[in-house]
């Protein structure tokens, strides 16, 4: 079993019993790298705490796989904001500008009838 093994099962033991003596834990890991292991518990990950032989549990409990997915859900169902859009502006049906007023002038003289001769 590997280090990292052996740190998960300590860690889950420790979690579940709240606490633990290094007795049962040796019963439980092994006493392969038991110092590294409560280092790692207690200094490191800081989810423990030592009272003599006894290590207490002091983290966070482990997130389960199902809170995994409800916080997943719950972070997909939260609507997204649209970014800010300029507001439009109400198109007239006929524009004010001088080259528009021109275009409007000789369109309306070509649609005159011819004089009459």
């Amino acid at each position: 079993m590997s280090f990292i093994a052996r740190l998960q099962r300590a860690r889950e033991i420790l979690e579940q019993q709240g606490r633990l003596s290094t007795r049962a834990l040796v019963l439980e890991i092994g006493d392969e790298e038991l110092d590294e292991l409560i280092e790692e518990l207690v200094d490191v990950q800081q989810v423990a705490r030592r009272e003599g032989k006894i290590l207490v549990w002091t983290g966070t409990p482990a997130v389960s796989p199902a809170d995994v997915t409800i916080a997943r859900e719950t972070r997909t169902a939260t609507p997204t904001t649209a970014p800010p859009t300029r507001p439009r502006r109400a198109k007239s049906s006929r524009s004010s500008s001088p080259t528009s007023l021109a275009r409007r002038r000789c369109t309306s003289a070509s649609m005159r009838s011819p004089p009459a001769a």
